[in-house]
């Protein structure tokens, strides 16, 4: 075993217990403390990087943390095997160092590069296995999020106008509006909202450890982490709120129906990823960005679990990801079955693991907030379809009769496995309900109608036995058209629109060019024709055995002349 995946471990642990000692002095007092660290000291100029500690930091920071060291370990035995193993662990640490710059500085420079350092740090990780595929999904991946970097730049230009060096240093004042558009613009392509969501499901070419730490709590939150770091400068202004909640309810809908049609498991969780995304942003346009910071961190905890699990899963059927081909994981596979049963019901909401907490609750305050009706539609239906694809996992993975052959090869299950899912576990089932107790219990707790209370439970219900009917039947149920199917698999057809019709006629029209001209008379007239005077000339050179001297010299002098003339 490689020697930094060995101590990774231990000392991520370490450093999310210091933080979580420091914790509660922080976020209980609201302390809001701002060092710099002077790298550059001079009399004429003074350099320092200022690095923001406050409670949102904070607990971003630990939970990045404790996630990042059970993956570690889960990947000390996932990617025993890999030649490159130390190449993939200082890959991987270059991605949590990115993560830390991007949330700990509000710096513009130094923003930018720990925004930037997830692109591609991502490029790498998404591109590791180095397939066709591989290649085709971590491009489509750092094309995508270079457009948000280009929003990002423009802001800070922007910034730097105004003699900003801070986000901080913004406020709600009508002369910034152009860069809260910006700020809006690059947050909902880091956060894959609609139209710029096909790339997530893109990026699960990645090995599963990766996708466990890019989709639970890094890559894909830090659009969203952005929204909350600078609500206050854009939420003055209602028809940006407006815009967030009509993309992140649409979002949520479109992948909720997405993942109900899907067979792919790394793609299923990529897809509840992004419904939970959009669950953020709909929850943030409704003013409260605590409730969707506090989903956010629990969402992070039970999905980080659920992809450990579904990486052990692969693991041990021989690499197999068509979840019509895993069944009867409780019987080979308890533990990790265990493991895989809680997260899924904790992104059910079911009451009082980690997931009920935020959910419900975001739940309770849409109704009880004056909502758009679309959106309020859009998120009740989302989260119906959210049960029923879970439910149906589950169905496929657990329930579903036996599918391999009598004699079929899997792998026995390792301790860094269980190691790593038993405190994420932990964290899914206990993270909620201690943070809603001690932190984030609102103040002015909604007062709804028992329908309303009652709502989401009723959904989980309806969801349970959609899913108990469909398994039951024999036959397809006929309100599954080939058209409709396509359009719920097609993520209402961005995959096929953003991919390759985008760049269908830009690549021919690049082909036609590069054959008329660089190909043909650019050819022609350019390369022959320019070469030849020098090559007529240097062929008494190349035979000096059929020339004086002088003849040689002089030569060489008109050569020197004409290339000094052009």
């Amino acid at each position: 075993m490689n020697k930094t995946l060995q101590l990774m471990p231990t000392m991520l642990f370490l450093f999310a217990t210091y933080l979580l000692i420091m914790f509660p002095n922080i976020l209980c007092t609201k302390k809001t403390i701002l060092l710099k660290w002077l790298y550059f000291p001079s009399p004429e100029n003074t350099m320092s990087i200022p690095i923001l500690f406050d409670p949102y930091s904070f607990m971003m920071i630990a939970t990045v943390t404790f996630i990042a060291a059970n993956i570690y370990m889960f990947s000390a035995t996932y990617m025993s095997q890999d030649p490159f193993m130390h190449r993939f662990s200082m890959i991987l640490l270059m991605f949590i160092f990115s993560m830390y710059l991007f949330t700990l500085t509000p710096h513009t420079i130094f923003f930018l590069l720990g925004w930037d350092g997830l692109g591609i740090v991502s490029f790498l990780l998404i591109i590791y296995y180095q397939s066709p595929t591989a290649l085709a999904g971590g491009m489509f991946t750092a094309l995508s999020n270079r457009v948000g970097d280009s929003f990002i730049l423009l802001l800070i230009a922007m910034s730097l106008n105004f003699n900003m060096w801070s986000f901080s240093a913004m406020n709600s004042t009508s002369e910034f509006y152009t860069m809260f558009i910006l700020i809006v613009l690059a947050a909902i392509t880091k956060s894959a909202q609609i139209p710029f969501s096909s790339w997530l499901p893109a990026a699960m070419a990645a090995p599963t450890p990766v996708s466990a730490l890019v989709h639970s709590s890094t890559l894909v939150t830090a659009g969203v982490f952005l929204l909350i770091r600078l609500y206050p400068t854009y939420s003055q202004h209602p028809q940006t709120m407006t815009s967030l909640l009509l993309l992140g309810s649409a979002t949520m809908l479109m992948s909720s129906v997405a993942a109900s049609t899907e067979t792919d498991l790394k793609k299923i969780i990529a897809l509840s990823t992004l419904s939970q995304l959009g669950l953020m942003v709909s929850t943030l346009a409704m003013n409260l960005p605590s409730l969707a910071f506090f989903h956010l961190i629990t969402h992070a905890f039970f999905k980080a679990l659920l992809f450990i699990a579904a990486g052990t899963i692969i693991y041990n059927k021989m690499h197999t990801q068509d979840i019509r081909k895993l069944s009867s994981m409780y019987l080979s596979l308890p533990t990790t079955a265990s493991c895989f049963t809680i997260a899924t019901l904790a992104l059910c909401g079911t009451p009082f693991l980690s997931g009920f907490y935020s959910k419900d609750t975001i739940l309770e305050m849409l109704f009880f907030n004056p909502t758009n009706a679309c959106s309020i539609i859009m998120c009740v239906v989302a989260t119906f379809f959210t049960t029923f694809y879970s439910l149906r996992l589950m169905y496929y993975l657990m329930f579903l009769p036996t599918t391999t052959l009598p004699l079929h090869n899997s792998t026995s299950t390792n301790k860094n496995f269980s190691y790593s899912m038993i405190p994420m576990t932990l964290a899914a089932t206990l993270a909620g309900s201690t943070l809603n107790w001690l932190f984030f219990f609102p103040s002015n707790h909604p007062t709804v109608l028992p329908y309303e209370k009652y709502l989401p439970l009723a959904l989980i219900a309806a969801a349970t036995m959609a899913v108990i009917y469909l398994t039951s039947t024999s036959t397809t149920p006929p309100l599954t058209p080939t058209r409709t199917k396509l359009l719920a698999s097609s993520m209402w057809y961005l995959t096929p629109l953003t991919t390759q019709n985008m760049m269908l006629y830009p690549m021919k029209f690049a082909s036609y060019m590069s054959s008329m001209i660089e190909h043909g008379w650019l050819e022609l007239t350019v390369s022959k024709s320019t070469i030849t005077p020098f090559y007529m000339m240097m062929q008494p050179m190349m035979a000096p055995q059929k020339s004086s001297v002088n003849t040689q010299l002089f030569l060489l002098l008109i050569l020197l002349t004409s290339m000094l003339i052009l």
